[in-house]
């Protein structure tokens, strides 16, 4: 059976959500209940329900975020979307082990009823080979039409090698040498250390200094960092405050008495999540978010209690961390619907829209840099 829940009634599910989480057959962070319930909270219209999955025995099953929309791609298309605000970098549900078949006959069902069977389901960053998908895409996958719209690669970092064979095998000589280097004149300027606090009280009392760092980058000048909006700043501040042991890690390298690169990652067991990286521009000569994401290397391949993996959040072919992580993982953009004539109708509308769509993006990378940067900068200021 699959509910619309609304957000106050989730407030109350805390255990059932952990406990989903525990038990997930993919792990996305972003949807585990003191990551979840601040962004609804925090950064949710009204437009957003919460789809909770349930057995014959009322235990939780799946649960997915999901915003209804009027709009695709400037067509009046009226559609569900996985809810994805700006600070989460994954849509695949929740999804209890030996549950998948269930989820997606239950998903179907939902698709098929009342006002939805003529509309499908946006899924923006789904694991391409991740199981929810697969299942979606069997033949027999519960009466379902799978729309693929794009799928890219982006950063994983998953070795059974040491730190520094990782780096060494990564990073050829040269680049070691300049790194190192870096280091080193860094430290010309003052004490450098690092740190990494896992403790939740060790977090909150350092997210004031990571939303300054933040807003003093190319952030702030966009407009687009967390302390400019009210909204997430108060998301942030929720975030950190309901933060319990285990779920998430920063690391930070300061010099002297002062951060100069910080990195918040949230944790999803067996793996993990980078979920922000902020860094001191003024420093940008000795690359301080380079020499910490070195650190975070060894934070997780070094640490018998590290996770098995981290996904970087980064987008495809990011002139950063894609040379200092080898590995990969792929990244899908889709819709789905029930198999009805209508719903097939509204699929092909959507992807003539999208045919339109790939034609505006390409003027938009056409135009000059400093262009896109003053309309992003506007945009952000009409948010705001």
């Amino acid at each position: 059976m699959v509910e619309e829940l609304p957000i106050e009634r989730l407030a109350t599910m805390a255990p059932d959500l952990d406990d989903l989480a525990r038990q997930a057959l993919s792990p996305n962070a972003f949807y585990g209940p003191r990551v979840l319930l601040p962004a609804l909270r925090c950064l949710a219209s009204g437009r957003v329900r919460v789809l909770g999955w349930f057995d014959e025995n009322g235990r939780l099953d799946a649960i997915l975020p999901v915003e209804r929309r009027a709009i695709w791609r400037g067509l009046p298309l009226p559609h569900w979307a996985a809810w994805k605000h700006p600070y989460a970098y994954l849509s695949t549900p929740l999804l209890r082990r030996g549950r998948t078949a269930a989820v997606v006959a239950g998903l179907r069902r939902w698709l098929a009823t009342g006002a939805r069977r003529r509309g499908f389901l946006h899924l923006p960053v789904e694991l391409a080979d991740g199981p929810f998908l697969r299942a979606l895409r069997q033949p027999d996958g519960g009466g379902l039409v799978v729309q693929p719209l794009s799928e890219h690669a982006r950063a994983l970092l998953q070795s059974p090698l040491s730190a520094e064979a990782y780096t060494k095998a990564r990073l050829n000589r040269r680049r070691r040498k300049d790194h190192r280097r870096q280091l080193r004149q860094l430290g010309g300027l003052g004490a450098v250390s690092f740190h990494h606090h896992t403790e939740p009280a060790a977090l909150r009392a350092r997210l004031a200094d990571f939303l300054a760092l933040e807003a003093a980058g190319w952030k702030g000048d966009e407009g687009s960092a967390l302390s400019q909006s009210p909204r997430s700043r108060r998301y942030m501040d929720e975030l950190f405050a309901g933060f319990a042991p285990g779920d998430a890690e920063l690391l930070e390298l300061r010099l002297d008495d002062r951060p100069v690169a910080m990195k918040l990652n949230l944790h999803a067991a067996p793996g993990s999540f980078a979920f922000k990286i902020a860094y001191d521009q003024s420093l940008s000569r000795y690359s301080p978010g380079v020499l910490l994401e070195l650190r975070n290397i060894e934070a997780v391949l070094d640490r018998p209690d590290g996770p098995a993996w981290m996904d970087s959040c980064a987008d495809p072919d990011h002139p950063m961390i894609d040379h200092l992580w080898s590995e990969r993982r792929r990244i899908a953009c889709l819709n789905v619907a029930a198999d009805t004539p209508g719903a097939r109708l509204a699929l092909g509308l959507a992807a003539q829209a999208g045919v339109a769509t790939t034609a505006l993006r390409g003027r938009w990378a056409a135009l000059p840099s400093e262009t896109q940067q003053r309309i992003r900068r506007l945009r952000n200021r009409l948010r705001r």
